[in-house]
Formats: structure tokens, sequence, C-alpha cells
């Protein structure tokens, strides 16, 4: 050997480094928001009588924005108050809680 380094084949993380530097990929977004999360989750167990619903819907992956004035959430086909707080890209659509039911039995 005359004085070269020996030869070392490249693991396959060396390799996807090489390739992947020269890689850019197109950022995708979506043309409406779209609702990325629901509570309480579907099937979730002990969940109070009245419990606070919320939608986070993801604007940060969207071309457009949610119109702020036409967000309506219904309750069991009932309209109910809602909050919206931008947190970060997203839009978290809250349940503004009522007063209590009385008409439930314990």
């Amino acid at each position: 050997m005359n004085g070269a380094a020996p030869r070392q084949s490249l693991s396959d993380t060396d390799l996807w480094r090489l390739h992947a530097r020269a890689l850019t990929l197109p950022r995708y977004t979506f043309a409406s928001p779209q609702v990325i999360e629901v509570e309480p989750r579907d099937g979730a167990a002990r969940q109070s009588l009245q419990p606070s619903l919320v939608a986070r819907i993801d604007e940060v992956n969207s071309q457009t924005l949610v119109d702020r004035t036409s967000v309506q959430m219904p309750a069991n086909g009932a309209p109910v108050l809602t909050q919206l707080v931008d947190e970060e890209g997203y839009l978290n659509v809250r349940q503004v809680p009522t007063a209590p039911r009385n008409d439930c039995p314990l």
C-alpha cells in the first residue's frame, strides 16, 4: 500500500446522507384546512356528562385559512357557542361550556 488509505465501503446511512443532501422536496399543501383532531375521542371511556368538545384545524399545511365568521359547531344537531383559539398555525374550535344540566339522574 503506497501510503493510500484503505478503501472502505459506505454504510447505508452514509449513502443516504450523500443522496439526501441534494434532495429538495416540494411542500404539499391542502386546498382547504383539514380537521386533524377531535376531542373527546370516539369510544373514549370515563367522559363527563357534559364533555368539552374541541376540534383542531390545521392551517399550516393549507392554501387557505378558515373564515372565522363561518365557524359553527353543532352538538347532537343543536348549535353550541364556540371559542376560536389560534395556536401556532392551528385553529382550535372549543365549545363554550353552558350551565350544567339538571335533567340527568345520577
